[in-house]
């Protein structure tokens, strides 16, 4: 009788297999070229920083609390490796028309890519009034660059 009930066992384990077999399932496939954007577990290595222009500026204005005018400067640098991979941004000040640097600062970073300045008049060899261009310069980890530059 035991050989009886292996013979019945194996006949239902055949008949499951079958029946799997025929059973149709579905297949998901993706297709690696149809993808255009990034994945999000792949990071971007080496991407340069871009000068938002439109969010860069620089002023000079009058402080009535200190009695004495006063140069501001924002720069907002995008870098598609992140905000952190941002080194170091710089602005130079000339006179127009000319390769002379009247002066240049650094820039310290403010958060979420702004990086900003500050310089008294008195501090500086630059005047209030006077037509001065500027050049702001954005530097990352991987020594690449954004300049950008601004026309008084």
């Amino acid at each position: 009788m035991p050989a009886q009930h292996r013979t019945q066992t194996l006949s239902a384990l055949t008949a499951l297999a079958a029946i799997a077999l025929t059973l149709q399932g579905c297949f998901i496939v993706v297709d690696e070229d149809d993808d255009t954007g990034q994945s999000s577990n792949e990071s971007v290595v080496d991407a340069a920083p871009r000068i938002v222009q439109s969010l860069t500026w620089w002023t000079c204005e009058y402080s009535l609390y200190e009695g004495s005018y006063y140069f501001e400067f924002q720069a907002v640098v995008d870098d598609a490796d992140g905000w952190s991979d941002v080194s170091e941004v710089n602005i130079y000040f000339f006179a127009p028309n000319s390769a002379s640097v009247i002066d240049s600062f650094s820039m310290n970073y403010e958060g979420e890519g702004v990086w900003g300045g500050m310089v008294w008049e008195e501090e500086t060899a630059l005047y209030c009034g006077e037509a001065t261009d500027a050049i702001i310069e954005a530097w990352d980890v991987f020594d690449r660059s954004d300049i950008m530059t601004i026309i008084y």
